[in-house]
């Protein structure tokens, strides 16, 4: 032994040597048979999360993956220095090269076939929900249609200088019910589908009829809304201002007259600002709610950003983060623009402008 170590002054450490190769060996040959079964279960695990784009990505990318980590182990081995230490794994090694490549082939085949099935299956689940939505869409636009009639008939109060005794006060409480009721889906729609498409941002194609029918009802359902809130407004200012004028014109008067007169129009005025103010609460109380549902939201979406930052998936992120951020933007917009037209320009919203004589 003294004379193979003046032989070799590192000795040794060539032994060291020679053992971490050994070591690495057996570990990549170990590596590499259990890489198969690992390869199946990470697949199966996106497949069903229902991330079919990461699937589809991870099988192509594993498969090369592999393909070129075999090719390198292959490649120490034809350069390792010692085969006599491991002669019986290495005779075995181009016939279990070749199996592993076949293996690996099978499995990425199967996967991508069982990939595709699934998908396949959940775009129609999906079309299903989509067409659900489509058709109660259809029924809201029904609903829609007495509101507009609602709205003509407010309308026409305008042009014949009429005042609100046409309508009983159970048609008035039953049309803003139905209002409210209208308003209320718009939100509910708003938010389901903007939850469906964050869910399914790699079928956003399969949305397409459904948004351009949602955008076309919702933008004629507010143009609605907006008409009747300008009405009332409208109203009320006529209904004020007419029948001053015409207490002004009846001079002189009885007493008994003037105050029939002017309870006319404190009548008038008062129902009108109350409808107003029902709708001003109305729109606050449902913006209110939802709100909150956008707060029960973010919780969601923080824990599913979170997943997505561990698997390095930006793209998805920015998705993410432009359609919710979108969603809230738009939801202020109607919301401020239909209050701010409601409130600045109800003066009498604040205080009443007119008084018994007495």
């Amino acid at each position: 032994m003294l004379q193979l170590k003046d032989a070799y002054e590192n000795l040794d450490t060539e032994i060291d040597k020679v053992q971490q190769d050994v070591e690495f060996f057996n570990y990549n040959f170990l590596r590499f048979t259990n890489y198969p079964s690992e390869f199946r279960e990470t697949l199966s695990s996106y497949i069903r999360n229902l991330q079919f784009d990461k699937a589809e990505i991870e099988l192509n990318e594993s498969f090369k993956d592999f393909l070129k980590q075999l090719d390198d182990f292959d490649n120490d081995i034809k350069s390792f220095n010692v085969k006599h230490l491991v002669v019986d794994i290495l005779e075995e090694w181009e016939d279990i090269k070749i199996q592993l490549i076949e293996e690996i082939s099978i499995i990425k085949e199967y996967e991508f076939k069982k990939l595709e099935k699934k998908k396949d299956n959940y775009k129609l689940k999906l079309n299903d929900k989509i067409k659900n939505i489509e058709n109660r869409i259809k029924i809201l636009s029904i609903e829609f249609d007495l509101i507009k009639d609602f709205d003509k008939k407010l309308n026409n109060l305008i042009k014949t200088h009429k005042d609100l005794s046409s309508f009983h006060s159970s048609d008035l409480k039953a049309k803003f019910n139905q209002i409210t009721a209208v308003r209320s889906k718009l939100f509910k729609f708003e938010s389901e589908i903007g939850q469906m498409m964050l869910e399914n941002l790699e079928f956003k194609d399969l949305f397409k009829d459904l948004i351009i029918q949602w955008i076309d009802v919702k933008l004629d359902v507010q143009k609605e809304l907006y008409n009747i809130n300008e009405n009332l407004l409208a109203f009320k200012d006529i209904v004020t201002n007419l029948d001053k004028k015409d207490v002004k014109q009846e001079m002189p008067v009885s007493e008994i007259n003037i105050k029939s007169k002017f309870s006319n129009v404190f009548l008038n005025s008062l129902i009108a600002s109350q409808l107003i103010e029902h709708q001003i609460k109305n729109i606050t109380s449902q913006a209110i709610e939802k709100i909150n549902e956008f707060y029960s939201e973010f919780e969601d979406l923080h824990i599913k950003v979170q997943v997505l930052l561990k698997s390095s998936d930006f793209e998805k992120i920015t998705n993410i983060q432009n359609l919710t951020s979108e969603r809230i933007k738009k939801f202020i917009q109607d919301i401020d623009y239909e209050l701010n037209h409601l409130i600045f320009e109800n003066k009498q919203f604040y205080s009443l402008e007119f008084c018994y004589p007495y």
